[in-house]
């Protein structure tokens, strides 16, 4: 036998409004971000020269993976993604 939870609509609603309107930033793989237009919610992993992400703001959601070569000042595939997730959630 599997283990299980049961919960129901309202179980399901404080977990969300707990999870959303705290003042946390991070919890259960959710972390918030900024973006040039308000707040989104996602899952950022990231290794050098890839990055991957999935983000939504409430009424747009993507999900990304990017290569870039590594640059020397710091910027690559964060950088493109940042750019890429403002132009697709605000642009």
């Amino acid at each position: 036998m599997r283990p299980a939870r049961v919960s129901d609509g309202t179980d399901m609603t404080k977990f969300v409004n707990a999870l959303l309107g705290g003042t946390g930033e991070y919890g259960i793989g959710l972390q918030k971000f900024q973006t040039d237009c308000g707040t989104a919610w996602g899952h950022i992993g990231q290794i050098a020269g890839y990055t991957t992400m999935t983000v939504s703001d409430g009424t747009r959601a993507l999900s990304t993976g990017i290569n870039t070569p590594v640059i020397a000042d710091g910027a690559g595939s964060g950088e493109a993604t940042k750019n890429f997730v403002n132009q697709a959630l605000c642009g």
